[in-house]
């Protein structure tokens, strides 16, 4: 069964606000997920986009399918070593090309709501200066949240985390203001004025090959003076088993992969905790327990701080004369 999806068709856009979105899906094989993705998108109340499907070398009868059923996607070739970053940009260069006025980058493992585009582009014209994120929930705990948005505290290690991962949204969401500022986006679900891609060029192809280039584009983006917000009323659906968990440096198909990581540390990160950052990001994914010895570590260190503290006050206050 699919998440549960609101009943009644957004009125946030009228029709004289609808701007031309030029939806950007890159797929690689695992065409059921891609007929489950386009089949959920036939959904959506927006009236003004085109879905272009970027398939980058796929083998089991994806183009087929797509040329059968789906003929009014825009398919667009890749020879299969175009990785996230390089079928996106594929996509967004077509749209640009084509005069699209925003691109919306998603992924085919999720599910949408009918009026989540729809919402994404009401705040993205009420704020002309800014890209906007989906609020993210599991799909196989569909009240669960998975991301709004996400962050980094780099003194910590603690790095490229969702926002919120894990809490419920009936907790959550009643705290939040919508649209949420934040720091990062994820790419499974942003919109971006095609003004945007041309003021800051697109997704980084040789740094950020697979993971991080999305996040890498939002944080250039906030550099530069955009808005990096969240639509809490736009919401997807992550099917969250088919997100690598592969931990290899080496690979770029994880998240772990050193060249993402270096290039994000050396452009965003205070410079004097670019080291200690990616040390300790790799030791907790790489050692376990270490996040919770370095927080028993971190506590010790305060505690001896204040008493330090107290105690110097101490020894420092002036003494009365007998």
């Amino acid at each position: 069964m699919g998440p549960p999806r609101p009943t009644e068709s957004s009125e946030a856009v009228s029709q004289d606000r609808c701007p031309r979105v030029a939806v950007v899906v890159p797929v690689h094989n695992k065409l059921p997920l891609t007929l489950r993705f386009l089949e959920s998108f036939r959904q959506v109340d927006y009236p003004n986009y085109t879905m272009v499907l970027v398939d980058d070398g796929s083998r089991d009868g994806t183009g087929e399918a797509l040329a059968r059923d789906y003929p009014q996607v825009v398919r667009l070739e890749g020879d299969g070593n175009l990785w996230w970053s390089g079928g996106t940009n594929k996509g967004v260069r077509y749209a640009l090309q084509a005069g699209y006025d925003y691109v919306l980058t998603i992924n085919n493992d999720t599910l949408v709501a009918p009026d989540f585009l729809s919402n994404m582009v009401a705040t993205a014209l009420d704020h002309p200066r800014c890209i906007v994120g989906a609020r993210i929930n599991f799909l196989d705990r569909p009240q669960t949240i998975w991301s709004i948005g996400a962050y980094s505290n780099w003194s910590t290690g603690v790095i490229l985390q969702c926002g919120y991962h894990g809490g419920s949204e009936e907790e959550v969401i009643p705290l939040l203001k919508s649209p949420h500022p934040v720091e990062m986006l994820t790419g499974c679900g942003t919109l971006v004025p095609a003004e945007c891609y041309r003021e800051l060029g697109l997704y980084d192809e040789r740094w950020c090959p697979q993971y991080h280039g999305d996040t890498e584009f939002a944080m250039r983006a906030g550099r530069q003076g955009y808005q990096v917000l969240v639509e809490l009323d736009a919401l997807v659906w992550n099917d969250t088993q088919n997100t690598s968990t592969n931990k290899n440096l080496l690979s770029r198909r994880s998240g772990w992969f050193w060249r993402p990581l270096v290039a994000i540390h050396t452009r965003y990160c205070p410079k004097r905790y670019v080291l200690r950052s990616l040390v300790l990001f790799y030791l907790m994914g790489y050692v376990p327990g270490t996040y919770r010895f370095l927080q028993g570590a971190m506590g010790w260190k305060r505690a001896f701080l204040q008493r330090a503290r107290s105690l110097k006050r101490v020894l420092t206050q002036p003494r009365r004369a007998a």
